[in-house]
C-alpha cells in the first residue's frame, strides 16, 4: 500500500472516529475491504505515524476521547434491543474485530503521552468556575480507563465539591475504578462517610465499575442495611447488584426491598433493573422478571420502558434457565385470550417470543399456545415459531 493510499484510508478511519456511528455506515464497505491491510502495514511501524494520519491535527485529549468512544461503542452495540437494529451489524465480525484492534492499538500508543494532559485537565476540577469544572469532568469521563492518572484528583473532588458536582464525577470514577484498585478502596470508604451527595456518587461509580469493584461489596451491604436515605438506599442496592451479582446476600436484600417497596414506582423501576442483573437464581427471580417484561407500569416513560427492554434481554440471553417463568407466562396468556383490550395485542407477542426463548422447558405452555392459534389466527406465525423452538413444531396450526 502506498503512502498516499495509506493516508487516504487513515483519513477514512479518522472520519469514522469523528462522527456518530450511524452516519458513517456508508464508509463501512471500504473499511471492510481494506482495514485489515492497513493494520498489517502499520503494525510494525511506530503507531504515532498512523495516529497522525488517522486523527490529523487533533489535540491529544480529543484523539484519545474519540478512540475511547469508538471502542466503547463497538463493545456495546450488540446490546441494542431488537426493535432498534444498528446498521453496523451488517459489517462482518472479522472487520469489526479489525476496527476494534486498530483503535485499541492507537489508544494504547497515546497512553505514554496522555498522562500529563490528563493531569492538566484534572487540575480544572479545582476551579470555582462551574463551566470549567463540568468541562473537565466531561472530558475525563469520555476518556474511559485512560483517565486513570486523574483517579486521586477525582476522589478528592467528589469529597470536596458536594452537590450535583459530585454526581457529575461518577462516570469518570467508574471507568477509572475498572483498572485502579486504589480508587475502588476509596469509593468503598466513601459509601459510609455520611455525605449524601458523595455517597451516592460513589455508589454510581461502583455500579459502572461492575465486578472489577467486587471488593466494595461489604461496604455497599453495610450502607443498604444502615441508611435511612432513600436515594442512597436505591443507589447502594443497584451498585451491589452490579459489583457482586453472584452474592446471595445481594439477592436477599433486593428481594426484601422488592417485597417492601414494589408498589412504589420510585423503587420499583431501579429494583427491577438491578434484579435483571442476577443470573444465579432464576427460580427466585422469575416472577419479578415476568412482571418487568409485561407490567404496563413500565410503559409510562422512556426510563420505565428500559426496564421492559432489559427484561426482554434476560429472556433472550438466558431463556433456557427460566423454566420457572413458564407457568406465569402461560397464565398471563390464558387471561389475555379472554380479553379484548388493546393491552392484549401489545403483550401477547412478547409472551409468545419469551416462551420461544425458554425453548423446550416451555412445554407446559403448549396448551395455551395452541389455544392462541385457534382463537386468534393472526398470531399463527408467531405461535408456529414458538412451537418449533419448544420442539413441537410438527403439531402447529
Amino acid at each position: 500500500m502506498g503512502e498516499s493510499e495509506k493516508r487516504s484510508l487513515a483519513s477514512l478511519l479518522g472520519a469514522f472516529l469523528g462522527r456518530p456511528p450511524e452516519p458513517c455506515v456508508g464508509a463501512a464497505p471500504e473499511l471492510q475491504a481494506r482495514l485489515a491491510e492497513l493494520r498489517r502495514e502499520v503494525s510494525g511501524e511506530p503507531l504515532a505515524h498512523c495516529l497522525a494520519s488517522a486523527l490529523g491535527e487533533m489535540p491529544l485529549i480529543e484523539a484519545a476521547t474519540r478512540l475511547t468512544t469508538l471502542l466503547r461503542w463497538l463493545e456495546t452495540v450488540g446490546d441494542a434491543p431488537p426493535d432498534r437494529p444498528f446498521a453496523w451489524k451488517q459489517v462482518g465480525a472479522d472487520e469489526k474485530a479489525a476496527v476494534h484492534a486498530l483503535a485499541g492499538e492507537l489508544r494504547d500508543a497515546l497512553a505514554p503521552k496522555l498522562e500529563a494532559e490528563v493531569l492538566r485537565v484534572a487540575g480544572d476540577l479545582r476551579s470555582a468556575d462551574d463551566a470549567v469544572f463540568r468541562a473537565a469532568a466531561g472530558t475525563l469521563a469520555s476518556l474511559g480507563t485512560a483517565a486513570r492518572p486523574a483517579g486521586p484528583a477525582l476522589v478528592d473532588a467528589v469529597l470536596s465539591c458536594g452537590g450535583d458536582r459530585s454526581d457529575s464525577l461518577a462516570q469518570a470514577l467508574g471507568h477509572v475504578a475498572l483498572v485502579d484498585a486504589g480508587v475502588v478502596r476509596s469509593l468503598a470508604a466513601m459509601v459510609s462517610i455520611d455525605d449524601g451527595c458523595a455517597e451516592i456518587a460513589a455508589c454510581k461509580a461502583l455500579e459502572l465499575a461492575g465486578t472489577a469493584a467486587a471488593d466494595a461489596i461489604d461496604a455497599l451491604l453495610a450502607a443498604i442495611d444502615s441508611t435511612m436515605n432513600p436515594p442512597l438506599y436505591v443507589a447502594a442496592l443497584t451498585a451491589a447488584a452490579s459489583v457482586a451479582p453472584d452474592d446471595e446476600r445481594v439477592l436477599e436484600r433486593l428481594l426484601a426491598a422488592w417485597r417492601a417497596n414494589h408498589d412504589d414506582l420510585y423503587y420499583r423501576k431501579p429494583l427491577a433493573l438491578a434484579i435483571c442483573r442476577l443470573e444465579r437464581w432464576p427460580d427466585r427471580t422469575a416472577e419479578i422478571l415476568v412482571e418487568s417484561l409485561l407490567d404496563t407500569h413500565f410503559y409510562d416513560d422512556d426510563y420505565a420502558n428500559a426496564v421492559a427492554v432489559r427484561a426482554w434481554h434476560v429472556f433472550e440471553e438466558r431463556g433456557a434457565t427460566l423454566a420457572a417463568a413458564v407457568p406465569l407466562l402461560a397464565r398471563r396468556l390464558e387471561a389475555l385470550l379472554e380479553s379484548d383490550s388493546t393491552e392484549a395485542d401489545r403483550i401477547i407477542p412478547t409472551i409468545v417470543q419469551a416462551l420461544a426463548h425458554v425453548g423446550p422447558a416451555a412445554a407446559p405452555a403448549l396448551p395455551a399456545l395452541r389455544r392462541l392459534a385457534e382463537r386468534r389466527p393472526g398470531y399463527l406465525r408467531e405461535v408456529r415459531r414458538a412451537l418449533r423452538a419448544v420442539g413441537k413444531g410438527s403439531r402447529a396450526g
